[in-house]
């Protein structure tokens, strides 16, 4: 993402799953609201890891997440409260 005050730029891998196609549209919707490009690590041809990127993961995945209602889901279906804390961890890295 290129962010540009009147004209901010969005590129999504068309490659990818519908899914990740989604996160990563919310994802860089959130570097728009925030008014900040992607950072990108050229040396390890990922995503850099920075507070900003991070805060981008989070917004996205509560966005199309909510903990909220993750939390009644497991609570609902009876889901033991360690899983969803290992679950957690696991999308939370």
């Amino acid at each position: 993402m290129l962010y540009d005050e009147y004209a901010p730029f969005i590129l999504i891998n068309n490659n990818d799953a519908i899914s990740a196609k989604i996160f990563t549209l919310a994802h860089e919707i959130v570097h728009v609201l925030v008014g900040a490009s992607a950072s990108f690590d050229l040396r390890q041809l990922q995503a850099a890891d920075n507070a900003t990127e991070k805060y981008c993961n989070e917004a996205a995945a509560e966005f199309l997440v909510p903990r909220v209602e993750l939390l009644f889901q497991f609570k609902k279906t009876g889901t033991h409260i360690i899983t969803l804390q290992k679950f957690l961890r696991l999308v939370l890295l």
